[in-house]
């Protein structure tokens, strides 16, 4: 009998010295970014976002929040951040949050145990269909989550604009930052933002073997552009659980990497 996928891969890993890991992993492994572009229509976008691959894993991480035991056990890195400000700002008074590419609304249901005021964080996600089906069959009665397939009314107001992993993707970035703005939030949250000390470019991304351009920003220029909008940075810093550094390929200059994405808070004066 052959044995499980996953039981065979701890096997190998067991036995494997480490060093000879730590030889796969800087030189072996697939690299996911490569080339240096300008712009979007440089790189063909073979869409991972909608593949069969992308939208199995999004439910899989959904339902494995079912299995974990909180009890005792804190929120680490950008979850930790994120119920943190949500949860002084809810202390007495309902906060509304926007989600935007949340996909199944996995950040709110994984810190929905750590949130003080539960009943005072209403939480709103806008993604494709696929994955808001996925997240509306996990919600229960105690859940104050909904969803769309496109943005809110412009003249809604969120108190938080929150986006993880995801301005990078958007072709025309700063015309989204623009429309966001139009909710008059106080704050802004992005998470696992690829930016840092480096001049704003274009890489080709793989994600489950299919491409996407990416853009890495200048952390300068979104500075910038919140601090002429009327923000202040409340709080930044490296995201350190996942290291990039092995993820680039030789095409890619030394002076266009970063070693971690970042977590970054705006605040509005």
């Amino acid at each position: 009998m052959k044995p499980e996928p996953h039981i065979l891969k701890g096997i190998i890993s067991g036995i494997v010295p480490l060093p000879i890991k730590r030889f796969y992993w800087k030189n072996m492994r697939p690299k996911v970014f490569s080339g240096a572009f300008k712009n979007f229509s440089e790189i063909k976008d073979e869409h991972p976002w909608e593949s069969e691959e992308w939208i199995e894993l999004s439910r899989q991480k959904l339902q494995a929040i079912d299995n974990l035991s909180t009890e005792g056990k804190p929120l680490g890195g950008y979850l930790s951040l994120t119920a943190k400000l949500i949860n002084k700002l809810s202390e007495k008074e309902t906060v509304k949050v926007l989600d935007f590419a949340g996909g199944t609304g996995f950040v709110y249901f994984r810190i929905f145990p750590y949130l003080m005021a539960q009943s005072n964080v209403s939480w709103h996600v806008v993604d494709s269909a696929a994955l808001i089906d996925i997240g509306r069959k996990h919600m229960t009665k105690s859940h104050r989550l909904s969803f769309s397939e496109v943005l809110p009314y412009a003249g809604d107001r969120f108190d938080i604009v929150f986006i993880n992993t995801a301005l990078q993707y958007m072709e025309d970035h700063r015309g989204l930052l623009k429309k966001l703005l139009s909710y008059h939030s106080k704050y802004f949250i992005f998470t696992r933002l690829l930016a840092g000390n480096i001049e704003t470019h274009v890489t080709s991304e793989i994600i489950f073997k299919r491409k996407t351009p990416c853009r890495f920003l200048k952390i300068q220029d979104i500075i910038s552009f919140f601090g002429n909008e009327g923000f202040d940075v409340l709080l930044s810093d490296h995201n350190r659980e996942e290291s990039l550094s092995w993820q680039y390929s030789k095409d890619i200059p030394s002076a266009m990497r970063i070693p971690y994405s970042m977590d970054i808070v705006f605040k509005r004066r």
